[in-house]
């Protein structure tokens, strides 16, 4: 019985990640007056190396433009070639994390005399490794191009989704980053 318990609990901390969702933040300059914007382009990509294949490739460059015109448009900017109000730039990366989870001895009854680890049932520790995601939009002044304001979203990589469920995520990470956009007067 001991090992139905252990394997609850594993189960248990595997769907806390595959339920996980999509944290995201903003950053702005106080300074600079958004309700003027109207109208955007996309800032020429700088040649650079690519930090991870899996995140740095067209079919990811397409899918988060699509997303953020999408959402742009429902807010009423539209995109231009000459002289847009805004620049747009998004980067994206992936880090390497690890949870470590303590399961306490209640959730877990050793078997035989001493349980499976030794003791009367004591406590365990479960390590997943697992891939994070950032998808950072940013919003550009047009003459000296400097960061007029910043959306970030994070969340954990599944590298197993299909297609479908890819955009669906890329969607609702430019929708979550860009409800923030343009920032409420304060």
């Amino acid at each position: 019985m001991g090992w139905v318990m252990r394997v609850l609990a594993t189960i248990t901390v595997l769907a806390g990640f595959a339920c996980s969702t999509i944290s995201v933040n903003s950053d702005y300059d106080r300074s600079v007056n958004f309700e003027g914007l109207q109208s955007y382009d996309w800032l020429p990509e700088p040649q650079q190396k690519q930090q991870s294949p899996q995140v740095d490739n067209t079919l990811v460059k397409s899918r988060v433009r699509h997303a953020v015109s999408r959402e742009l448009d429902k807010k009423g900017y539209r995109k231009v070639s000459e002289a847009p109000d805004f620049y747009l730039a998004y980067h994206t990366a992936v880090q390497k994390k690890v949870e470590v989870q303590r399961v306490p001895a209640a959730s877990r009854r050793g078997t035989g005399r001493r349980g499976r680890r030794g003791g009367w049932g004591g406590a365990y520790t479960d390590v997943h490794e697992y891939d994070e995601g950032t998808l950072i939009l940013d919003i550009v002044s047009p003459g000296k191009q400097e960061l007029m304001w910043r959306g970030t979203a994070k969340a954990v990589m599944n590298w197993k989704d299909d297609p479908e469920t890819k955009t669906e995520t890329i969607n609702e990470a430019v929708g979550k980053i860009l409800e923030r956009f343009p920032p409420e007067k304060k």
